[in-house]
Formats: structure tokens, C-alpha cells, sequence
């Protein structure tokens, strides 16, 4: 009979290891689906905002962080609103709106 010491140890962190990679698989999943919604929710002026939402995984071995971005400027501003019609209190009394150097 052949006895291996820290079998027990060994065998958990490869179910643990399992478990991990499945987790990360169900996250990236999940982020791929919410990215595909915000695509699909964001608005069609010119499809720069839309095609600029991407999603990312990361795994830094404490936990697994999933993150849907776009590294567009002034897409909170569409998101959120502006002036008057900016969610969660804006400045209600000056109207204003994001403007870039196209429109000034």
C-alpha cells in the first residue's frame, strides 16, 4: 500500500482550482451578456458609443472582477443625462449640456 501525505490538501486545491475557473467562466459569460444589452440600449447617432463598450475579466486569485467600459468622454453624460435631465440631482437651476470640440 502506498500512503501520500497532503493527498487531502492537494485534492482541494484542485477541486478549488475547478471551482475558480468555473466562476470566472460564469462571470465573463455574465459580462458579455450585459455588454450586449448596453449595446443594444445605446443610442444609434453615430454607433461610436456602441461600438466602443467592451468588458473584461479579471482575476486577481482574492477575487473575480467583471467590468463593462467604454472609454468614450462623454458617455456617462448620455447615461446619466445633463442639466436639467441629469439623474440624481444635476444643477436643475442651469441648464447645460456636454459639448467637444466638434460641437463646441
Amino acid at each position: 500500500m502506498i500512503t501520500i501525505q497532503g493527498a487531502d490538501e492537494v485534492i482541494a486545491m484542485i477541486e478549488e482550482m475547478i471551482d475558480a475557473s468555473k466562476l470566472n467562466g460564469a462571470v465573463d459569460k455574465a459580462c458579455l451578456f450585459v455588454e450586449g444589452e448596453a449595446r443594444r440600449k445605446a443610442p444609434r447617432r453615430t454607433g461610436n458609443l456602441r461600438r466602443s463598450i467592451e468588458s473584461k475579466v479579471e482575476n486577481n486569485g482574492d477575487e473575480i472582477i467583471g467590468t463593462i467600459f467604454t472609454p468614450l468622454e462623454y458617455a456617462p453624460y448620455v447615461e446619466y443625462g445633463t442639466g436639467l435631465f441629469a439623474e440624481s440631482g444635476g444643477r436643475k437651476d442651469v441648464p447645460w449640456a456636454y459639448k467637444d470640440e466638434k460641437t463646441g
